[in-house]
């Protein structure tokens, strides 16, 4: 019975230790035009690695922030660099707080053109927000405003 137990703890511990693999969107569809870059990253509880991928020639600064509880500690200098099309890049980025919202911000001029992409990963549980009202606008879709400090 103890063995069984002990081995139970072990693989419940193992398995928040392994990364998390999360993409981005897709580059393509409706809306404002981003950045050509796609965004993945392998969150673990205190780190995440970052890989980018650029589909366009351009200079870009990246940016990386913690909310909802989630502070960055170790990040890459925000700097603007020349990235070719097809370049890949890794970037590591150290974090504490139990849970919260890793974002990566990428931002630059691409084909002449001023463009951003703004990418969210979870980190651990994190907890939907709740309050707020419902506001349906007549020329829009839906939206939840929030009131400050949420």
């Amino acid at each position: 019975m103890q063995r069984s137990i002990i081995v139970v703890s072990v693989l419940a511990f193992g398995a928040c230790t392994h990364p998390q693999v999360s993409e981005s969107a897709p580059l393509s569809g409706p809306g404002k035009p981003a950045a050509p870059v796609e965004i993945s990253a392998e969150v673990t509880p205190t780190h995440a690695r970052l890989a980018l991928r650029f589909e366009s020639d351009g200079e870009a600064t990246v940016t990386v922030s913690g909310i909802d509880g989630l502070t960055v500690t170790l990040a890459p200098e925000a700097a603007p660099r020349k990235f070719a099309r097809g370049e890949s890049a890794q970037l590591d980025v150290d974090y504490t707080g139990e849970s919260g919202t890793l974002v990566v911000n990428v931002s630059g001029s691409f084909g002449g053109a001023t463009k951003s992409r703004v990418v969210t990963f979870a980190v651990g549980d994190v907890k939907p927000v709740s309050g707020g009202t419902k506001v349906t606008p007549d020329n829009g879709p839906a939206f939840k405003a929030l009131p400050s400090g949420k």
